[in-house]
């Protein structure tokens, strides 16, 4: 996410990179949800994840990232987490050529109406890994 946004390990998020990531994030997980409504819920997560701060750090944003994984995952086992994390941003996010990257493209942030829904197969695929471990 934080590479995605183009920032590296010592800058800061602003608020306005931060809602329009997570406004992203929030078509993905409700797809139905209107643009304005994902507006709403970014800022109502900004006001939490930031406080009074103007900005995000790198650590701050792991945690808000933490924070999300906690509450969309039915279980505390950190391969869920991750899991949920990476697919959800396979599905904000795109990749597009780049001469300049090692591997010739990076990720880039979706346009609002691209986002994919990740709800239905991260049920299916966080079931099939837990029963496939029992």
């Amino acid at each position: 996410y934080w590479t995605a946004a183009r920032l590296g390990e010592s800058d800061r998020m602003s608020r306005g990179k931060y809602l329009t990531i997570h406004r992203l994030v929030c078509k993905a997980i409700a797809p139905d949800l209107s643009e304005s409504a994902a507006r709403r819920c970014a800022r109502a997560d900004w006001s939490h994840d930031a406080g009074r701060s103007s900005s995000l750090t790198f650590s701050q944003y792991q945690d808000a990232l933490f924070d999300l994984a906690d509450q969309w995952t039915d279980s505390i086992d950190f391969g869920d987490y991750l899991h949920f994390l990476q697919v959800l941003y396979m599905r904000v996010t795109k990749a597009v050529q780049d001469s300049t990257a090692e591997a010739g493209f990076r990720r880039v942030f979706r346009r609002y109406h691209e986002v994919m829904s990740v709800t239905e197969e991260l049920l299916r695929s966080l079931h099939s890994r837990r029963t496939a471990g029992e």
